[in-house]
């Protein structure tokens, strides 16, 4: 597995690199990377001596944020290389979002990570964080990691850092993308310590005009397949990890997800998604969308790699 992790030296960053170390197999490769401002962005942060000298202000401070970035990088690099993976660092110029998304594109990568400070309010909704940005354009599954916003962000960090292995809730409804977040799940049990498959039930309105005994066993139905669903999916994982169980719960999607995760003090969600469109993107509409904006932990969105789909 190709793993590209994006960092800025933030707690949250750091966050994300644990979650990377304790969940990938042996064999992974991790790349660091870290996005500095190009030279032109970076001329409009600075208070020049003299108009002749603006220039030279900014190519030195360019200069010194890419030492800074690559020490970071490295750094991060390190860390993970102790843990026995295979890694390497590098500096990007420009917007992190474009260049995370085009160079893990370009080089076939299959997971990006990266933290998230994990706003919300209006800049949840202007999607204006890199992590949001691409948990939607991403061309490869994305984990985001991030805490309850009641949480110490440093605890946090030490908390997971202490762990053996992972909790993680598995969302499953038995759809494709589904199946590819239970074929993700499979891959990575080896380091976790607890798997709860979650389906939820949709708790709907009787419609007019059906008879409400007909739409309680039309209900009874639904509720059986969900448990049918959460059975074959632990049938699936057991034995993979120290503890595999099935739960299904009514409610939408989202809410029970991040519900669960609190319950069984989760670290890690993954639930399947796709790309999204501008219009999905600015209303938050999927699942996906809502988990991430929520979650007290971190999110794993599994997607097919671009390539992937385009290829024959």
């Amino acid at each position: 597995m190709k793993v590209l992790l994006g960092t800025d030296g933030s707690i949250y960053s750091r966050l994300a690199e644990v979650v990377v170390e304790k969940l990938l197999p042996p064999d992974a490769s991790v790349t660091v990377v870290m996005s500095v401002p190009a030279p032109n962005l970076m001329a409009t942060a600075l208070e020049p001596i003299s108009p002749f000298a603006a220039a030279e202000q900014a190519t030195e401070a360019w200069d010194e944020g890419k030492r800074a970035a690559a020490d970071i990088a490295a750094d991060a690099a390190q860390r993970l290389a102790e843990k026995g993976l295979q890694t390497e660092s590098l500096v990007l110029e420009g917007d992190p979002v474009a260049n995370i998304r085009h160079f893990a594109e370009e080089n076939g990568y299959d997971l990006i990570a990266i933290g998230s400070h994990g706003q919300t309010g209006l800049l949840s909704l202007l999607m204006g964080s890199v992590a949001k940005g691409l948990a939607h354009e991403a061309p490869c599954s994305v984990l985001i990691a991030r805490i309850d916003q009641e949480a110490e962000p440093e605890a946090a960090l030490q908390s997971l850092k202490a762990k053996a292995g992972l909790r993680i809730v598995l969302g499953y409804d038995g759809t494709d993308g589904a199946r590819h977040a239970l074929a993700r799940t499979r891959a990575l049990a080896s380091g976790c310590e607890r798997i709860i498959v979650v389906v939820a039930e949709p708790v709907d309105a009787i419609p007019a005009g059906i008879d409400p005994e007909i739409f309680a066993r039309t209900y009874e139905y639904d509720r059986e397949r969900g448990d049918q669903l959460a059975s074959n999916a632990v049938a699936e994982l057991q034995g993979l990890c120290p503890d595999v169980r099935g739960e299904t719960d009514l409610g939408r999607g989202a809410e029970v997800l991040t519900q669960k995760a609190r319950e069984h003090a989760a670290d890690l969600i993954i639930l399947g998604s796709g790309r999204h469109g501008a219009v999905e993107r600015f209303l938050l509409g999927s699942v996906s969308s809502a988990v991430v904006g929520s979650a007290p932990c971190a999110v794993l969105l599994v997607r097919e790699r671009i390539a992937d789909i385009q290829s024959p």
